[in-house]
């Protein structure tokens, strides 16, 4: 079963903000990481439970889980609710971690 794609408001600033910081250093590496961002994102997808669980979601069951984004220092932190796929953050590695946790009750 295919997932939904959602993606929290914040969550698509933050990954704009990385690749166009990637895209004025280099545009061969902008498409590197968009590519590598979608595929890891086609990965959680077609397999849900693939990242490791880094949080609970507001109803305090649903598993929130993190998945690296690779060959870049970035994660993808989601959850998977029904059918769809619902995407907080894009964590850089340096970030402060669980900055994204107020976003599930958003």
């Amino acid at each position: 079963m295919r997932l939904h794609r959602r993606e929290h408001s914040q969550a698509a600033d933050e990954f704009d903000a990385a690749l166009d910081w990637y895209a004025e250093r280099s545009s061969t590496v902008a498409v590197a990481f968009l590519d590598a961002t979608e595929a890891a994102i086609a990965r959680v997808a077609t397999w849900p439970n693939l990242g490791r669980i880094s949080g609970i979601g507001a109803d305090r069951v649903t598993p929130i889980r993190t998945t690296r984004i690779k060959g870049f220092p970035y994660s993808i932190v989601y959850l998977v609710d029904g059918g769809q796929l619902v995407i907080f953050a894009y964590p850089h590695d340096r970030q402060r971690p669980g900055y994204w946790m107020r976003r599930i009750t958003d």
